[in-house]
Formats: C-alpha cells, structure tokens, sequence
C-alpha cells in the first residue's frame, strides 16, 4: 500500500538509506524516531534484509548498512528544527 510521506519522514528514511557506519557520540543521545515513521522504516528495513539474502546468495557484498540510529535526528530537522538546537 502506497501512501505519501511528509518530508520529515522523507528525511529519515534518507538518513536510513544513505548513511555512513555510525560512530556514536557519547554526548548525545539522539532522538527516536516518531510512531508514524516507524512502520514506515521497519518496512524498509525488512525489504533491505530481503535484499540482501538476494545479494548473498549471489555473491554481491552488502552495499550500504541500514542504520537508524540518526533517522529521529534528520526527521525532526527536516520538520524546522533548527540544527544548531539538536547538538
């Protein structure tokens, strides 16, 4: 089922999809991603895995890691939180 994403949820599933290896900072915890974007990324999540058992099974090497530690980040920032306030 199709359905439109407003832009922070556009954001996050970016952030999932386009990101480095996480390197944690002890300093800062970052924000959770919110109850409607969740199922939205556990879907995604779900169809990566599925990918890459196609990928293993044909001996493509995982191409990006799926991470959704910073997703909350770039979800709220991307509803007009300034970035200076999530630091």
């Amino acid at each position: 089922q199709a359905r439109e994403l407003d832009a922070p949820q556009f954001a996050a599933i970016c952030c999932l999809l386009i990101s480095e290896p996480v390197r944690r900072d002890p300093r800062m915890e970052p924000p959770a991603i919110t109850r409607q974007t969740r199922p939205i990324l556990t879907r995604i999540l779900h169809l990566c895995e599925d990918i890459e058992a196609q990928q293993l099974d044909h001996g493509v090497d995982r191409a990006v890691p799926q991470e959704t530690l910073y997703c909350g980040v770039a979800e709220i920032w991307a509803s007009g939180v300034a970035w200076e306030t999530l630091e």
